[in-house]
């Protein structure tokens, strides 16, 4: 009889509610973990297509540009006349820039990777009200473009 009982109790705790636990953040922590085999050129078309949408967004609302807009990237204004960066790369790409501006020619788009780990998308800055810049550099980072990828 005792028996009974126990196994009464147990069966009628265990039908309780039932919590359903969320493990799309767990999944997808889980799939930045797959090894993956991705191209040089995968990587450059990613971030080139990213940093246009970001462009684009960006030339919609042009006061978008001088707020944060997204932590999965850094967003850096440059006035040419006088740059200083300490990145050598960086800093020939905002030369090259400002020779173009100097001499009236038509700033284009420009992806660069820039170390191992970030890859820069650069464009001239639209016209703001709220802050005065020539360039706009992207740093977008590698981790964030292969979860990207295709």
């Amino acid at each position: 009889m005792k028996y009974l009982i126990v196994i009464f109790t147990c069966l009628l705790f265990s039908c309780g509610n039932i919590q359903r636990v969320d493990t799309t953040a767990v999944k997808e922590k889980m799939n930045d973990y797959k090894v993956r085999k991705i191209a040089d050129k995968d990587i450059v078309l990613t971030a080139e297509s990213w940093g246009k949408i970001i462009a684009d967004s960006i030339s919609k609302s042009p006061d978008m540009m001088c707020e944060t807009i997204d932590k999965k990237y850094k967003l850096q204004l440059i006035n040419l006349p006088n740059a200083q960066t300490l990145e050598p790369k960086v800093k020939e790409l905002i030369d090259a820039y400002a020779f173009a501006k100097k001499s009236n020619q038509i700033i284009d788009n420009n992806i660069q990777k820039i170390n191992d780990s970030t890859v820069l998308y650069s464009f001239s800055a639209p016209k703001s009200t709220k802050c005065a810049a020539d360039l706009v550099l992207l740093y977008l980072p590698k981790r964030e473009i292969i979860r990207k990828v295709k």
